[in-house]
């Protein structure tokens, strides 16, 4: 796309409910940050959720008494799941929208994280 092609934050449309209707810099501003700010939430509980793991591993060895080639074959399983979901994930970004599946993803693992911290608080887990 070149510079004459693209179009002013101005004569950006959004939709609203059923109707699209013309944005201002000010309200794309504002768009803008929403859109930032929950991207960086999202992306705290899923990273979160991908590196405790690591700090857990201690804990974990102690009171399970798994061995070091064990808690390493759970970690890599872990990675490799986690490889195989951004592909998957990926693919169903294209096809229904990144605002959809990261709100789809955000939830349940705000969620979980939430649920896991309880559980240790009140001597669940």
């Amino acid at each position: 796309m070149t510079n004459s092609q693209r179009r002013a934050p101005s004569d950006l449309f959004v939709s609203d409910s059923s109707s699209l209707h013309e944005v201002t810099e000010q309200e794309f501003a504002k768009y803008k940050w929403r859109m930032l700010l929950a991207t960086m939430f999202c992306y705290l509980f899923f990273y979160t959720g991908r590196q405790t793991f690591g700090f857990a591993i201690p804990g974990i060895q102690a009171e399970l008494g798994l061995s070091k080639s064990t808690l390493g074959a759970i970690s890599g399983a872990m990675l490799w799941c986690y490889a195989v979901g951004q592909i998957v994930n990926g693919n169903l970004a294209d096809k229904f929208g990144g605002r959809r599946v990261m709100a789809l993803g955000c939830c349940p693992s705000l969620w979980m994280r939430m649920s896991a911290s309880l559980a240790v608080m009140m001597g669940g887990l």
